[in-house]
């Protein structure tokens, strides 16, 4: 049963916010394209399963680091949205985490497949030498597309800083890790 009437979030554990338009590659939309399912009405977060899902060779920081910077990307993407604004800077750090986490998402008309790469936008789930690719993709994503540094502003930088301390754990995580960050406290460091 959907969390909301009319509402297509079945399974998904939904905030009580109204509707909140979601940055996505393709600019902002109405409907979000969270992980697990569409909510015109909700924000949604990182699940238990989805975090359960992550395979362990696609991160090389914790776990729980991971889930907190992800969560706290959602999040804030939420926020931002709210308030009418479209941050391409949490926008690009939420997709890359959704990727790297294999997760399945549904798309604003309803159509479920594996969270598409951040940069060369394949529909393949993330595994160890494909990131790598995409974090050699990412390190000239500016200079092979500098349109998204004018109409995306912070979409590359977020996906590089994502990936290399994701992948490559180098550097400080894309952004800060807090004590408000949605279900990181209840998730066990399983990585």
């Amino acid at each position: 049963m959907p969390l909301h009437p009319n509402c297509r979030c079945v399974g998904v554990r939904a905030s009580s916010r109204a509707a909140i338009p979601f940055a996505s590659t393709d600019g902002p939309v109405e409907v979000n394209a969270i992980v697990g399912g569409v909510c015109h009405r909700c924000g949604m977060d990182v699940t238990d399963a989805a975090v359960a899902g992550v395979p362990p060779g696609n991160l090389r920081v914790p776990r729980l680091e991971f889930v907190a910077v992800w969560a706290a990307g959602e999040r804030r993407n939420r926020e931002q949205g709210a308030r009418g604004v479209t941050d391409w800077y949490a926008a690009g750090v939420v997709v890359t985490c959704r990727w790297l986490a294999g997760v399945i998402v549904t798309d604003q008309r309803g159509h479920r497949a594996p969270a598409y790469a951040p940069v060369t936008r394949r529909r393949n789930t993330a595994y160890e030498e494909l990131i790598e690719a995409e974090f050699l993709a990412a390190e000239l994503l500016d200079l092979r597309r500098p349109d998204l540094v004018e109409h995306r502003p912070g979409w590359c930088e977020a996906i590089r800083a994502t990936l290399r301390w994701a992948w490559r754990h180098d550097g400080l995580p894309p952004l800060p890790l807090d004590d408000r960050t949605d279900n990181a406290s209840t998730l066990a460091d399983t990585g």
